[in-house]
């Protein structure tokens, strides 16, 4: 199972932030895989949250949520081939 599939799956039982990400899938660049969902058709937004890091300060990180569809998207992800960069 590749990313994308490990993502999408998380994200199916809720939302996550890159250091979930990280932490639970291994996937250090999460940003950049919700782009390649989102190229494929997947309704995927990003909510903004305040919080602070590990020293105490304030910052500011991105939630990821998916959001099903009441129909089906303009076509289905081919993995396979989407892992090859197409």
């Amino acid at each position: 199972m590749g990313q994308k599939e490990r993502v999408l799956e998380r994200l199916e039982r809720g939302s996550l932030t890159s250091i979930e990400a990280l932490d639970e899938l291994g996937v250090a660049r999460l940003a950049d895989v919700i782009m390649r969902l989102k190229r494929h058709g997947h309704n995927i937004t990003t909510e903004n949250v305040s919080g602070q890091n590990r020293f105490g300060e304030p910052t500011k990180y991105g939630r990821y949520h998916l959001h099903q569809y009441s129909a089906k998207p303009r076509f289905k992800m081919d993995y396979a081939k989407a892992s090859r960069g197409y």
